[in-house]
């Protein structure tokens, strides 16, 4: 019975000690050593790194995830909100620098030229319309008694030089004249010329002031849109 009793704890201290692994029993087999330990126990060790693992994601861990990506998506929205408004504001402060704008109330010559609109999509027919409001500009100041006369005759000698519009291509870049949002009895002009027609630009400018229009040339004020987001950005 001694005997029986040590064998017994020899077998439990040698599983006890045997690496983590699957139980598993020897079969019968019919090679050598046939009949030798049948019955015998032994553990056949895990592989330290198994190659397939599978991850139990629980709603904790779900909802982790679902922060985190909200996160990201707040940051892009906050990062995208930012670089729009100071490319707002560097499209308004380079805009100033490059178009004259001026504001005052309508005169027979703003009211023309804000009746002259763009339907048409082409960049040509576009240009051709700005080039109607620009010759509409010159040639109702250029017979206006309140222009100065130095200022109409360079408008008009302006005015004899273009025979026909087309010759207006890569002079008059932009042009455009429209009743403001808030009053519609006060008209927006503004326009963009080239150096060789600097002389021509001036004489616009006082044809304007002389029918009481005031020249602008702070940038302008932020749009409702610059003035939305910011709004929206403060309160992230």
């Amino acid at each position: 019975i001694g005997l029986c009793m040590q064998g017994w704890i020899q077998r439990i201290s040698e599983d006890v000690g045997s690496p983590k692994g699957i139980r598993s029993s020897k079969g019968k087999g019919k090679g050598k050593g046939k009949g030798k330990g049948r019955g015998k126990q032994y553990f056949e060790p895990q592989p330290a790194y198994p190659s397939t693992v599978f991850t139990y994601r629980g709603p904790k861990r779900r909802c982790m995830e679902a922060r985190s990506k909200l996160q990201r998506i707040e940051d892009l929205t906050r990062a995208n909100s930012v670089l729009g408004l100071q490319t707002a504001r560097q499209v308004r402060i380079l805009w100033s620098l490059g178009v004259v704008t001026a504001i005052g109330p309508k005169c027979q010559a703003t009211t023309e030229a804000a009746a002259i609109i763009d339907e048409r999509e082409q960049y040509e027919s576009c240009m051709l319309v700005q080039f109607d409001r620009w010759d509409c500009l010159i040639d109702s100041f250029a017979c206006d008694n309140k222009v100065p006369v130095g200022a109409r005759k360079v408008l008009a000698d302006h005015k004899a030089a273009v025979l026909d519009k087309h010759d207006l291509f890569g002079q008059v870049k932009y042009c455009l004249c429209k009743p403001t949002f808030e009053d519609a009895d006060i008209h927006l002009v503004q326009f963009e010329v080239d150096s060789s027609l600097a002389d021509v630009a001036r004489a616009l400018q006082t044809a304007l002031v002389s029918r009481g229009f005031t020249v602008k040339y702070d940038p302008a004020s932020r749009t409702t849109a610059e003035r939305v987001v910011a709004d929206r950005l403060k309160q992230l």
